[in-house]
């Protein structure tokens, strides 16, 4: 694709400072400026006392999932993922797998466009895959010494009976919301067995000894 045609969106994360932040944003704007890319969206998120919202972060990710752009400009990968090295690598990977291009202000041998663009996307999905072996690894040792212990694998099944109740109140048509507060479960419980589960179904083929 010529990059008259790329349309860009600009990440940002800063402190509570807004003038920090348009200082970041003008310099992405003149970037994008200077290469004939144009932007469509421009995405802020803070640093505060009490953590990092990342409330623009998940709706960049979620309009790279529908094709919305075609490049994604920050001014340091630091501030673009906050969680780390190894997220850093899965969010990249993700964008690689979208066939969204990304780069880097500060840090120009991050860029999937150039002479080593092929080299970056490789070393970024090699780092995602072999993290996601690692945590694949842990989590089949914990569930091999789970049943070497006798634990229980997974979480608990819902009542059987509960889940028939959860069922009638919908089809009766009470909310999720109703259907959850009258038997003291999630949302998403109700969500998960308002329709009739396989099993349940079997025991009545097979005759309900309950």
């Amino acid at each position: 694709m010529g990059s008259a045609l790329r349309r860009a969106v600009l990440y940002c994360r800063v402190e509570r400072d807004d003038a920090a932040a348009e200082r970041q944003f003008e310099g992405l704007r003149a970037w994008c400026e200077r290469e004939g890319w144009r932007v469509v969206e421009e995405y802020l998120d803070y640093d505060t006392r009490t953590g990092v919202t990342r409330d623009d972060f998940k709706r960049l990710m979620h309009d790279a999932a529908y094709g919305a752009f075609d490049l994604v400009l920050f001014t340091r990968v630091g501030d673009f993922v906050a969680e780390g090295v190894r997220e850093t690598a899965r969010y990249l990977a993700e964008l690689n797998r979208l066939g969204v291009d990304y780069a880097s202000r500060d840090e120009p041998a991050l860029s999937t466009m150039g002479a080593h663009a092929g080299t970056v996307r490789a070393v970024v999905d090699l780092f995602a895959t072999q993290e996601n072996r690692r945590i694949s690894a842990r989590i089949r040792a914990g569930m091999l010494r789970a049943k070497q212990e006798g634990r229980p694998i997974g979480r608990p099944k819902l009542d059987r009976a509960l889940r028939r109740r959860i069922v009638e109140l919908r089809r009766a048509g009470k909310t999720l919301a109703d259907t959850a507060a009258e038997l003291g479960v999630s949302v998403g419980t109700v969500v998960k067995y308002q329709r009739r589960p396989v099993d349940d179904l079997l025991d009545e083929l097979m005759g309900d000894r309950e």
